[in-house]
């Protein structure tokens, strides 16, 4: 059996269905710089400090459904 990826400890997984939250945070990141945006302008238009949002691009913080459809209308 394949070896599952762990959220980091005190992290759930709470968005995107159950997908590992250092999937998601990877494809955030990914999707902020593709945009060429700077976390500091994507957390403001957010409504959310930088280093939240950092912490959820890190994976150290869980990343709520309300707060993931907003990131990605915004990213999109």
């Amino acid at each position: 059996e394949e070896a599952k990826a762990k959220p980091p400890s005190g992290a759930s997984v709470c968005f995107a269905g159950g997908l590992a939250l250092a999937a998601i945070s990877a494809r955030l990141r990914e999707r902020r710089e593709s945009a060429r945006r700077t976390q500091q302008t994507v957390a403001d238009q957010a409504g959310v400090s930088r280093s939240k949002l950092a912490n959820i691009e890190a994976g150290r913080a869980a990343l709520h459904a309300g707060l993931g459809l907003k990131l990605c209308d915004l990213l999109s």
